[in-house]
């Protein structure tokens, strides 16, 4: 809250807020989408953070971090790209910075980077179950069948 400049009593209203929520606190205390929830939250509060205060290398890495796990773990961390993308523009054309872009394109390339490498991965354990199936039989194909179910 002091990132966004709020007042000590804004922020006491918005811990207020938060607490008069049970509904989502309970679901976010059981549930898999709480960890996503964070992760985005930790994104759009790096965007704050460069937004307000230029680029800074607490929200370079609150970006990074959110961007990289939220989509390593939904297909729906595509919509912080998006919502950073469109930032990015509002921050080229409106005040001619260009802090976000790099750290999108970084973000980009980082998330690119991970999956070839966990694809490049998935596929040496596929050859090598391949190759020790040659000399043992039974459960091999089922082994192969689920590593090529995780690409």
């Amino acid at each position: 809250m002091v990132i966004l400049g709020l007042s000590k009593q804004q922020c006491s209203q918005f811990a207020l807020l938060f607490s008069l929520i049970p509904a989502f606190n309970i679901y976010s205390a059981v549930s898999f989408d709480s960890v996503i929830a964070m992760c985005s939250t930790m994104c759009l509060l790096g965007i704050i953070s460069i937004v307000k205060r230029g680029t800074n290398l607490f929200g370079t890495l609150l970006i990074i971090t959110g961007i990289l796990v939220t989509n390593s773990l939904t297909f729906g961390g595509t919509f912080l790209l998006a919502t950073t993308g469109l930032i990015t523009i509002k921050e080229i054309i409106v005040n001619k910075r260009y802090g976000l872009m790099t750290l999108l394109v970084t973000s980009i390339f980082s998330a690119g980077y991970l999956r070839i490498l966990h694809l490049v991965h998935l596929c040496y354990k596929i050859i090598n179950i391949s190759y020790s199936g040659l000399t043992m039989e039974g459960h091999v194909q089922l082994q192969i069948f689920t590593l090529a179910g995780r690409m």
